[in-house]
């Protein structure tokens, strides 16, 4: 149960951050062409992970 409330916080705080940035209209990371959203993106996809996969006992 833990590694699912773990889970579920990272999907929800990189929810979070993908609106809080959109709304400050901070879109690059630094000077590359990748968006924050990705990075978020990819950190809510490790939360569904989490969240999903088995537990190891």
């Amino acid at each position: 149960m833990r590694k699912q409330m773990q889970g579920i916080s990272l999907i929800l705080f990189s929810i979070l951050l993908i609106l809080t940035f959109e709304v400050m209209d901070i879109r690059y990371v630094f000077d590359l062409s990748l968006y924050w959203a990705h990075i978020f993106l990819v950190i809510g996809i490790a939360g569904i992970i989490m969240v999903f996969g088995k537990p190891k006992n």
